[in-house]
């Protein structure tokens, strides 16, 4: 029911539906696992900001299938860079690119070149999430060269 009303037309009950939704996700991701496909494409044309945000939360939640895994990043990137878009999208996006660079580590190297690009421009909560994303891509990037020695 909850899904028919995170899809249904009327932009109101988008929006009061993508809340629950991101706390299911947080609590039981095999909840809402069946449906994340369909929310990545309905990010295309969302009737509200609050269900991009909360949209965005859920995918830095869960465990993304593979199958979906390069639509959220690519996404998720759009977003990051999108200096238009709510902050907290933006946020959501840091810690979605880099849950997805530990199952991808040849996208480590991009991705930290683009938040180094973006973590001068925001609201301090967003530069920190940046800054933290950054040093963790970084620890992360050395251990798997030293695992490589």
């Amino acid at each position: 029911m909850i899904m028919a009303c995170f899809y249904d037309d009327y932009w109101r009950l988008n929006q009061l539906s993508s809340w629950p939704l991101r706390h299911i996700a947080e609590k039981n991701q095999a909840l809402i696992k069946p449906y994340l496909a369909g929310m990545i494409r309905y990010l295309e044309e969302p009737r509200h900001d609050a269900v991009l945000r909360n949209t965005m939360a859920i995918f830095q939640f869960v465990n993304i299938p593979e199958d979906i895994t390069g639509e959220v990043y690519e996404r998720a990137f759009e977003y990051l860079t999108d200096i238009k878009k709510p902050t907290a999208v933006r946020a959501f996006s840091v810690t979605v690119l880099q849950n997805i660079s530990d199952h991808y580590p040849e996208l480590k190297n991009e991705l930290i070149a683009e938040l180094e690009l973006q973590g001068n421009h925001g609201t301090v909560g967003f530069k920190s999430r940046v800054k933290n994303a950054l040093k963790y891509l970084r620890l992360k990037t050395i251990d798997q060269k030293q695992n490589i020695l």
